[in-house]
């Protein structure tokens, strides 16, 4: 009986999508996918604060990206596009590329949805993204010189650890 449960029945059709979307692959494979994707997601924060500033990114940015992500700054992503509040999207254009271009299978397949869930609720990801927020704060007024190295930042993400909470 528990296996013909539905564990899903008693969520809106918004959070079940997703939740059904991973038993459509097998778990090693989404595992993977994830990882994948969370270290796609690390570069482009990584990248973030470079590619969202007027100036032309520091090389290091360039090279990096030109390696992991080749086309994506010769697709014409790298024009800046400002929102009303003077922000750009460089990120969110950098992170829908990185979907269409990794990650076509599990969306021609129906279960990146999945890949997203599993991605929002790794420890992993979670350091990431605060410890992007932090780089963010620092580097509001200038980036710094040189720029960290990815795997630099990456490791130091990894280890990062929030001492206060608000």
């Amino acid at each position: 009986m528990a296996e013909r449960c539905d564990e899903t029945a008693h969520l809106t059709a918004r959070e079940r999508k997703p939740r059904v979307s991973a038993k459509l692959v097998a778990p090693d494979r989404l595992a993977e996918a994830a990882t994948r994707y969370m270290d796609c997601e690390a570069l482009a924060y990584w990248a973030r604060q470079a590619l969202e500033r007027e100036s032309e990114p520091p090389a290091e940015v360039v090279r990096e990206l030109e390696r992991r992500c080749p086309g994506y700054l010769d697709a014409g992503l790298k024009a800046r596009v400002q929102e009303s509040s003077g922000a750009t999207r460089e990120w969110q254009r950098l992170m829908l590329w990185v979907a269409d271009h990794f990650f076509e299978e599990a969306k021609t397949e129906g279960w990146f949805e999945a890949i997203l869930i599993q991605v929002r609720s790794h420890p992993r990801a979670i350091r990431t993204m605060e410890y992007a927020d932090q780089c963010d704060e620092s580097w509001d007024s200038e980036l710094p010189s040189p720029y960290p190295s990815f795997e630099d930042w990456r490791r130091d993400a990894d280890s990062y650890v929030e001492l206060t909470v608000n």
